[in-house]
């Protein structure tokens, strides 16, 4: 789990920034849900990223189809936004 927190700590702060205004995180995240979105396995993940982008909080809705890494990256991302500050959403 160590390294699950290592490899994903650039995309979800990236997320958390997105999803707190920062333009430059809106171009690279929507950038990078578009090449998940592109891939059957990864398109799942892609919703989900997608729906909390536009400002969905709903933990069981966002994750209903997930397993695994992709599950916790969810609940990783919904966390960091429950404590940030700026919660708006990216459109």
């Amino acid at each position: 789990m160590d390294n699950f927190y290592a490899r994903t700590n650039g995309f979800v702060s990236e997320m958390v920034r997105a999803c707190q205004g920062s333009t430059g995180a809106q171009q690279s995240i929507s950038l990078l849900i578009g090449q998940i979105l592109r891939d059957e396995g990864t398109r799942p993940l892609g919703q989900s990223l997608m729906q909390i982008v536009v400002g969905e909080r709903d933990r069981a809705l966002l994750t209903r189809n997930l397993v695994g890494e992709p599950l916790w990256l969810i609940n990783r991302i919904l966390d960091e936004l429950a404590a940030s500050p700026s919660q708006g959403p990216l459109f």
